[in-house]
């Protein structure tokens, strides 16, 4: 009886004191319940409904928390909240606005497929490891001025109607997984967050965020490069992501920083994506997709090297052709003149294959600047073959010509207009 009584009266202490041994598993709360300014020990209150407003204003979770596959049915105050160790919120659902403003999560905080259907307000927070994978946001997920200590999860994150995340004068961590997510419906703008204290990843003495954004809609995010970089770790792919997925999120940032007019930031994204391809590839498999970016992703971004790319390309293509072209399809008078001092019999074949290549440039420079060709240099008596059939090599060199002549056009056209806007 003794023992009894003490023990009532040091539960009537620790109450007076604000101590709380919280353990409330699969429990239906149907009035206001207000555990404000207290102390509460083994937290547990998974698969329980909360009916009506919640607060846990200004308390501090001693221990490991668990808020698994809970429903609050109304706003929820977790503001100015500490948890010591780990909290897991898992599958929980927020029917109401919940504030977890200037809340302090000392270890792992986890809301996976969390569900808020109003607006989730994590201002001014410390998270030292945060997941939000798989979570879904109604309205927005303000994270403004949060500290983001450890690695970010927002793999999955799936945003509904008009909502969006904010990460304005937030402190990023070293890494960013944004993994996954298909449907942006507004821009994620992460050129807001603070970066004048950044602790980060360093390479090469420059301090960098390490983003990922594995299959996402990067069009919808705003970065720079400045103080973001890419990575490729993330953790929803089974392995190493494959190298057909880096190249496409290269090129998809690299249009998004065209799109942005944000021309620093698309050279140096630029330059470390060429250094990819070179370390990565073969170069047979290098040379023909660095030729179609040229004309298409940096073309319209920097029209003067993207034009001595192609036009070099292009010279290295008719100087296998260069004989067949100049004699059977378009003549020019000084390549004849040319071929007709190289044709004979040298002792070093390197001077002839030189005198060629020089000749390759001048016949693709006399098509690809010239704003026209004559028709006259084209011998279309070579149409037909001796035996009255149509020349599918004619044709196909024809029609290379004339794709030389129309690449110039493109790149004349796009340098005037890149000197004219600038």
């Amino acid at each position: 009886m003794r023992s009894k009584k003490l023990f009532l009266i040091f539960l009537f202490i620790t109450y007076l004191n604000g101590v709380v041994f919280s353990q409330w598993p699969n429990h239906t709360f149907t009035d206001s319940i207000n555990f404000s300014k207290r102390i509460l020990f083994d937290s547990d209150f998974s698969y329980a409904t909360f009916s009506k407003d919640v607060s846990f204003f200004n308390s501090s979770f001693s221990r490991n928390t668990y808020f698994i596959a809970t429903i609050f049915s109304n706003n929820v105050n977790f503001f100015e909240t500490e948890f010591l160790k780990n909290v897991g919120f898992d599958n929980s659902e927020f029917l109401g606005n919940v504030y977890f403003s200037y809340s302090t999560f000392r270890q792992d905080a986890d809301f996976k497929s969390t569900a808020f259907y109003k607006n989730a307000v994590f201002k001014q927070c410390s998270f030292n490891k945060s997941n939000f994978s798989n979570s879904i946001f109604y309205q927005d997920g303000d994270f403004s001025g949060v500290d983001f200590v450890r690695n970010a999860y927002f793999n999955h994150v799936q945003l509904k109607s008009n909502a969006t995340l904010i990460f304005d004068d937030s402190q990023l961590p070293d890494t960013l997984y944004f993994c996954n997510i298909y449907h942006i419906p507004n821009e994620i703008d992460l050129t807001t967050a603070k970066f004048e204290q950044c602790n980060c990843c360093t390479t090469e003495g420059n301090k960098y965020h390490y983003i990922d954004l594995f299959k996402s809609d990067i069009s919808k995010f705003k970065l720079d490069y400045t103080h973001f970089k890419l990575c490729f770790n993330c953790p929803d792919s089974s392995g190493e992501i494959p190298r057909d997925a880096k190249i496409e999120m290269y090129k998809a940032l690299l249009n998004n920083f065209q799109n942005h007019k944000q021309n620093d930031d698309y050279d140096k994204l630029y330059n470390e994506y060429l250094n990819f391809r070179v370390t990565s590839d073969k170069w047979y498999l290098t040379f023909p997709d660095l030729f179609l970016v040229s004309i298409y992703i940096n073309f319209p971004h920097n029209p003067i090297l993207s034009t001595f790319n192609i036009y070099l390309i292009l010279s290295l293509l008719t100087f296998w052709f260069l004989n067949y072209l100049n004699t059977y399809v378009y003549e020019i008078p000084i390549i004849s003149r040319s071929f007709s001092k190289a044709i004979k019999p040298r002792p070093y074949k390197l001077y002839d294959s030189i005198v060629k290549m020089w000749n390759a440039f001048i016949y693709t420079a006399i098509l690809f600047f010239p704003l026209s060709i004559k028709q006259n240099n084209f011998k279309f008596e070579n149409f037909f073959r001796p035996n009255g059939k149509i020349s599918i090599r004619f044709c196909v060199s024809f029609c290379y010509i004339l794709s030389v002549y129309g690449m110039g056009l493109l790149c004349i056209y796009y340098i005037a207009n890149h000197f004219f806007h600038n």
